[in-house]
This record gives structure tokens, C-alpha cells and sequence, in this order.
């Protein structure tokens, strides 16, 4: 055997090695994971040299959690929408997330948390959520502009409303007006926080 053939049949050797430990120590933490996974043709040394097949070994990654029965994986983080919903059971923090859905435009989410679902419902019949969201914004430039709406709430942020005998209304003294009012007001329903109104 010439010296070029023991060359590549070692390289060759080589590579199967270095894949069959990167697929070891991939199920041992799942941190490592070689860059091609699935080859799909069988390494060959060049034509001239007789024919060596080396087949890798398939990499399958491993499972970071278990698969439940229904075939369909959980989701590990919240979506967006959840969280902003899970932050509107309480107005502490509420108003934060009203503030930050302001700083990063994002009339999207917005548009879930001034309008109940049912009113959303209505009005889908009749334009695109992007639509809703776009008019939203235009709303909100109307009446003040959405930076002077910003500042508004970054100056209840922290303070205690006047809330109505049942507890669904909440209204919130400004210091300067607002689109022509001195206060902010939130309504419950179903155990979330909508607006400002």
C-alpha cells in the first residue's frame, strides 16, 4: 500500500473517530453537536485509490425534554401574549407593561390590552389586526401623542388608584392633563385589566 493510500485511509479512520466521539459526548449533555448531523453520501477516497466506504455514524441529538403523550412537544417559554396577560391581573403590573409596549411599538399587543376580546372580534370582521393596530396608534397620536401617553404612564407607574365600590374600575389622578382629561381610567373584566379609557 503506497504511502498517499495509508494517508488518507488514516484521515479517513480519523474523521469516524472524531464523529463517533462528538455523538458520545453529545448524549452526555447535549452541548455538543457536530455541524453536520445528518451526512447523507458515504465518504470515498479519490478514484484513482481503491474503493474505501466509510459510512459516519448518524448524530441524533438528544431530547431536552420529554415528549408527552399527545405527540407535541410544551412549550418552555410563554409567548408574549401570555405574559402580557398574566400581567394584567394586577394594575402594578400593568402599568409597566403598558409603558414598555409604548417604548417599543408594539400596537400589536397594545391593541389586546384597550380592547376586550369581543370588540377586537367585531372590528376583525371588517379590517386586518395590522389595520386595528395601525389605528391604535393614529388614536393615540390624536390625543396627545403617544409620547405624551408614555409620560402619563410612566407617572402612575407605582401609584394607587381610586378604584370604584366593586373593584373593576380604577382611575388615576394626573398631574397634567391629557388629551383634554385630568385622569386615567382602567376597567377589570374576567380577571384582566383593559385599557386606558
Amino acid at each position: 500500500m503506497s504511502t498517499k493510500t495509508k494517508i488518507t485511509l488514516a484521515v479517513i479512520v480519523l474523521l469516524a473517530i472524531a464523529a463517533t466521539l462528538a455523538v458520545k459526548l453529545s448524549s452526555l449533555d447535549g452541548s455538543l453537536v457536530p455541524a453536520n448531523p445528518t451526512p447523507s453520501a458515504p465518504i470515498q477516497v479519490a478514484a484513482s485509490q481503491p474503493a474505501i466506504l466509510v459510512h459516519p455514524p448518524q448524530v441524533v441529538a438528544p431530547s431536552a425534554k420529554p415528549v408527552p403523550a399527545s405527540g407535541t412537544a410544551p412549550d418552555p417559554v410563554p409567548s408574549v401574549a401570555a405574559s402580557i396577560a398574566q400581567n394584567r391581573t394586577d394594575l402594578k403590573t400593568y402599568v409597566p407593561t403598558l409603558v414598555h409596549l409604548l417604548e417599543t411599538d408594539d400596537f400589536d399587543h397594545l391593541l389586546d390590552c384597550v380592547m376586550q376580546p369581543d370588540e377586537i372580534a367585531h372590528d376583525l370582521k371588517y379590517k386586518t389586526r395590522e389595520e386595528l393596530a395601525a389605528r391604535l396608534h393614529q388614536q393615540l397620536e390624536t390625543h396627545g401623542g403617544v409620547s405624551t401617553w408614555l409620560n402619563a404612564l410612566r407617572s402612575i407607574d407605582g401609584r394607587d388608584p381610586d378604584f370604584d365600590p366593586t373593584g373593576t374600575q380604577a382611575t388615576y389622578k394626573l398631574d397634567t392633563p391629557l388629551g383634554g382629561g385630568d385622569e386615567i381610567v382602567f376597567t377589570k373584566k374576567d380577571g384582566l385589566w383593559y385599557g386606558p379609557h
